[in-house]
């Protein structure tokens, strides 16, 4: 979906063992993702590969909710170019991500993205939950607010080189990273949070916790050029709080537990059942709410499912958005003639 405008829509759906992308968005295609899986996207022989590449060239929003990524060659989720255009906002909200190179990468295109409610579980191959990837300019803002980042070769977050715009934390966990050493800078061993050049306004509590494969990294590395607050920041398993520069920390709580952030679990993600969906609505519920009174939907719906594997896909998907603009404009017909009777 790489020319044209509009929303790219997907419900319920699942991709697995797609060669490039997942899914790719140019142009002027804004996205919305929910109740989806991705799995196993990408070249695994050369860590190339996105669940899902969002490059479009104007300003757009993509929405992702209620989402399975897992096992992506390389990064689950490719945000922007080089072009410094903050053209992406990417909300990703109660998503599940698992065993990819990484959760998602920033590039300067990103006007801002903001991870809600997630839970990044990384495994054997993950570098980095989120990370940018220019070390010469601003990749615009990131915000994290009730967020799991754990089991990384690397930082769970790393923002080097360069100036980073904003970076916005609260009730944010971070946990067993740094477990091949990726970052070590300034006589430091590993770090759990990495950033350069970043605005943390007034953010909230974190936690950071298990540094390393010694628990002798440090919990934060902030470099000059990064300004702002932590309200608290608890840590264990790490040899200090770390290089903070000129960010202030209200409490340094060291040896205290781990923060619970409210996320979800894997199991409550991706495609719905016809049972139940994963936000807790039954869906027959939701059917009979919406067609109830004296609608007869006659031949609505019927929509094609591609079988798993094929590689024409796109066909009955296309031949649904035919089916569906035909069924939308029956179903407001049958709502006008039951308005005026």
């Amino acid at each position: 979906m790489y020319d044209g405008s509009g929303t790219f829509t997907m419900r319920d759906c699942v991709i697995k063992n797609s060669l490039n992308f997942g899914v790719q968005l140019g142009d002027d295609i804004a996205g919305d993702f929910k109740y989806c899986q991705f799995s196993r996207c990408g070249d695994p022989d050369v860590s190339a590969g996105h669940a899902l590449n969002l490059n479009q060239s104007s300003k757009q929003t993509t929405n992702i909710s209620w989402c399975l990524i897992e096992d992506s060659a390389g990064t689950d989720i490719d945000i922007g170019d080089d072009t410094t255009a903050d053209y992406q906002t990417v909300i990703v909200e109660r998503s599940y991500f698992s065993a990819g190179l990484g959760a998602v990468k920033i590039d300067p295109g990103n006007l801002k993205t903001v991870l809600r409610n997630t839970y990044i579980a990384g495994g054997s191959r993950t570098t980095r939950g989120i990370k940018t990837n220019n070390d010469n300019y601003d990749c615009g803002s990131l915000e994290l607010e009730d967020v799991v980042i754990e089991n990384c070769g690397g930082p769970g977050i790393d923002l080097g080189g360069g100036g980073h715009g904003t970076l916005t934390l609260n009730q944010v966990a971070v946990r067993n990273v740094e477990n091949d050493g990726m970052r070590s800078f300034g006589g430091y061993s590993g770090m759990g949070i990495y950033a350069e050049g970043v605005d943390l306004g007034t953010s909230g509590t974190i936690s950071v916790h298990n540094v390393s494969p010694n628990n002798d990294g440090i919990a934060l590395f902030f470099d000059e050029s990064s300004s702002g607050s932590i309200e608290e920041v608890r840590h264990d398993g790490t040899s200090g709080i770390g290089s903070l520069s000129s960010v202030t920390v209200g409490t340094a709580a060291a040896g205290s537990t781990q923060l619970k952030p409210d996320t979800v679990a894997k199991s409550e993600v991706g495609p719905r059942t016809s049972e139940s969906t994963t936000d807790g609505t039954n869906e027959s519920e939701e059917t009979t709410e919406e067609t109830s009174g004296s609608i007869n939907l006659g031949n609505l719906g019927g929509y094609n499912q591609p079988a798993e594997g094929v590689l024409d896909w796109h066909i009955p998907l296309n031949e649904n958005f035919q089916s569906i603009e035909s069924d939308i404009i029956s179903l407001a017909e049958k709502v006008n003639e039951l308005e005026n009777n």
